[in-house]
């Protein structure tokens, strides 16, 4: 089965038997729970990983087996993220928007805001700018968030923001 992953094993509530369980989105509207055993394997980039590393919004494919009725996962793979460009105008900044830890600022994307979240480790680039940081983003700004969409495909987990020229 493939899908998205919308809620953590790692985080999530208990299924029959005190079994961990996780939601994974198959299709649009329809979601399907997965329970984990403890001889459930994870492989991520051909290489063995934990529970932890099912975080919501990962693409899987999960092997499983059906017990009492419930679909029980034998090994969970977790397919490789790409980056991609989100562009949008800033709608809102969370203060103060500095790189010291975890921030956020809103964009609109289309007719969807989307919440950019960065850290210590996304880069700035501004022609502006000499050394852009993320003091930089302000309101009205067109921008490229390039990063991963997280769940709710409503928030970015950004690498790089492109801020351009303010719209006129």
């Amino acid at each position: 089965m493939r899908g998205i992953v919308t809620t953590s094993p790692a985080a999530s509530g208990t299924g029959t038997g005190g079994a961990t369980t996780f939601e994974v989105l198959v299709h649009r509207h329809h979601e399907v729970d997965v329970e984990v055993a403890t001889t459930t394997s994870y492989v991520e980039n051909g290489v063995s990983t934990t529970i932890a590393d099912v975080l919501p919004g990962e693409r899987v494919d999960v092997t499983v087996t059906s017990s009492a009725g419930a679909l029980v996962a034998t090994e969970i793979r977790i397919a490789p993220q790409h980056p991609h460009a989100v562009p949008g105008v800033v709608t809102g900044v969370q203060a103060p928007l500095d790189q010291s830890g975890s921030s956020s600022f809103t964009m609109r994307h289309g007719r969807s805001t989307i919440v950019v979240e960065i850290n210590g480790s996304t880069t700035f680039v501004d022609s502006a700018v000499p050394s852009p940081t993320a003091a930089d983003v302000t309101v009205g700004e067109r921008v490229v968030v390039w990063g991963w969409n997280a769940w709710p495909r409503t928030t970015v987990h950004a690498d790089k923001v492109t801020v351009s020229v303010t719209p006129h």
